[in-house]
């Protein structure tokens, strides 16, 4: 909070600053007011869990090398980039309606995905499970909205597929309507009928990837990043 009180102090000084040198300077264009106040800072910003989760699929489709690799509701800007390397079908309930080669958009929702049983060999599902039933972007409210989304998953998961997924982990908690964290072992469960091929981690304070861990530093997290590759 104090941070966040010093980012939005430190911004607003600069705008009265700013806006005070611009118009001094008698530009022949127009100048108007559109206060900016939240991305003053003194290192360069970004979510360590979409930075680090793009280096992560990247790396591990590159790894297996799907013919087709179908995404489920993940960052739109991500799957456009894996695009260029990779046939991508990108599933959603909201489609963003590109034009880009490779790319491919089907309208599916992850209570009742329109695939038949055991027919997709790589799946992805990038920080989506934890939003899934709170109703944050549209979708039905299901307290356990995660669990069928899941299931579907699996359900359509090709024999000898690999299921790809991040999702917060920590000390277990609904913050509604924003997301859910989940303990190692509480994921591990509801995947208890695959095999866990990897799971690499960000803490809460993260340095990169962890390939190596302890259930217990995992445990005691706020929201750390986990990285799970699943294998049917």
């Amino acid at each position: 909070m104090i941070n966040r009180f010093f980012r939005f102090y430190k911004s607003f000084i600069n705008f009265i600053y700013g806006y005070f040198v611009f118009i001094s300077a008698k530009s022949k264009k127009l100048i108007k007011i559109k206060p900016v106040l939240n991305d003053f800072n003194l290192s360069a910003k970004f979510d360590p869990h979409y930075l680090y989760q793009g280096t992560w699929i990247a790396e591990k489709l590159n790894q297996t090398k799907p013919i087709k690799h179908y995404d489920f509701g993940s960052d739109i800007r991500l799957i456009s980039s894996l695009c260029h390397h990779h046939k991508i079908i990108f599933n959603d309930i909201f489609l963003p309606n590109l034009s880009i080669d490779e790319l491919t958009e089907v309208k599916n929702d992850l209570y009742n995905l329109s695939y038949a049983d055991n027919t997709l060999e790589s799946i992805s599902c990038l920080h989506v499970l934890e939003h899934v039933g709170l109703g944050r972007y549209g979708d039905q409210l299901n307290l356990d909205g995660h669990i069928l989304a899941i299931k579907e998953l699996k359900r359509v998961l090709k024999k000898n597929g690999n299921l790809f997924i991040s999702t917060p982990v920590g000390k277990s908690c609904i913050y509604f309507n924003a997301h859910r964290v989940f303990s190692y072992d509480e994921f591990l469960e509801l995947f208890s009928d695959l095999e866990l091929v990897s799971f690499e981690y960000l803490s809460d304070n993260p340095r990169g990837i962890e390939k190596k861990y302890l259930k217990s530093e995992i445990s005691n997290n706020v929201y750390g990043c986990g990285f799970f590759w699943f294998r049917k």
